[in-house]
Order: C-alpha cells, then sequence, then structure tokens
C-alpha cells in the first residue's frame, strides 16, 4: 500500500521538526494565547453533529507576519512554491471536544503545533485516513513542529487527555492548489 497520496505541489503528509526559528516559535505561542477565540467551526457537515462546536480565530490579518517565518526552511518554501494562502486559522482545542474526519479538497495544507511543551501521554494526535476510514498515518502533536499535507486526504484531531494542558493550538494555513503566486510577493517579514 503506498502511504503518500502525491499531487502537484507536494508528496501527501511531510514532517518538519524546528521549521521555524526559536524566537518566531515564542511570538506565535504570545500571540496565540491573546488572541481572541469565536465559537463555531462544525467539521462536519452532518446536522447531528453540530452539536460540536469548536473555539477558533481566524489569522488572516496576520498571514504576512507568519509565512515569511516559514520561508526560512528552504523545504517548506519550496512546497508553498510562491502561493499566497487564502485562509489561517488558529485552531484551540479541549480535552472533552469531539471532531470528526473532514478533508480541505483543493487545498494543500501547513498544520504548526502552537504549543511550546507538550508530552507524549497527553495524546493530540492528528490522524490521517483512507477512504475506508482505516489509518493511513498517525501524527503526534510535537511542539513547535509542522506537517504539510494534501487537503484531500480525509483527517482528524484525536482529543488531548485530561492530563494535558487546558489547551492545545495549532495554525492551519490554507494554500489553494491553482493559485498563481502573484500575492505572495506582497508578504514581508515583520514581527506577530
Amino acid at each position: 500500500m503506498d502511504i503518500i497520496k502525491k499531487n502537484k505541489y507536494n508528496d501527501g503528509i511531510k514532517l518538519f521538526n524546528n521549521p521555524i526559528k526559536d524566537i518566531h516559535k515564542n511570538e506565535i505561542y504570545n500571540t496565540a494565547i491573546r488572541a481572541n477565540f469565536k465559537l463555531g467551526w462544525e467539521d462536519t457537515e452532518v446536522i447531528e453533529r453540530r452539536a460540536a462546536i469548536f473555539l477558533y480565530s481566524e489569522w488572516n490579518d496576520i498571514l504576512d507576519k507568519i509565512i515569511p517565518l516559514f520561508n526560512y526552511n528552504d523545504e517548506i518554501a519550496k512546497l508553498i512554491d510562491k502561493r499566497y494562502p487564502y485562509k489561517c486559522i488558529l485552531n484551540c482545542s479541549l480535552f472533552n471536544d469531539v471532531f470528526y474526519k473532514h478533508t480541505h479538497s483543493d487545498s494543500d495544507v501547513l498544520l504548526y503545533y502552537v504549543n511550546m511543551e507538550w508530552k507524549e501521554e497527553w495524546y493530540g494526535e492528528t490522524v490521517f485516513q483512507n477512504e475506508d476510514g482505516s489509518i493511513l498515518y498517525t501524527q503526534k502533536y510535537k511542539p513547535c513542529s509542522a506537517v504539510w499535507f494534501d487537503g484531500s486526504i480525509p483527517h482528524l484531531i484525536k482529543p488531548q487527555s485530561a492530563t494535558a494542558p487546558k489547551f492545545r493550538f495549532s495554525v492551519s494555513i490554507f494554500f489553494k492548489r491553482n493559485d498563481n503566486g502573484e500575492r505572495f510577493q506582497k508578504c514581508i517579514c515583520n514581527k506577530i
């Protein structure tokens, strides 16, 4: 079985340990803990599951500050390929949240794990699945790491344990596969 689903822009799922400089990790974390969150963000269109409501913050207004932080990593910069993201979301999950399998069709996703400390026994993995629901790949929540993946791969979050920190933060940055990259040129590297 081929566990990597290929497309024009990536090889399916890639993990990056320490994708940004240490000073920027602190900036992203501090911005996350001060963010204004909204209730909503339904992970499913199934009406019976809409009782599951999540905390999120739209970070589209600070994309010009976030994207250049990842361009220090040559491999991530190559995957971005001068495309400008169309959306950036800070997710905040709690141990009693329930998550459903979903996709982000026609998008590549850069998922950054924001928490500065996380222990393996706290769980919070991202699970990627095959179409039949079998597990394709499970990514442990690794502090300050990033995962690049094909958004058409079904995936979900496993909630953290009750002993984990109250909030599990992740930033999802979405890139359209047909973006020609024109907007990317206006990104500049500023502090958050």
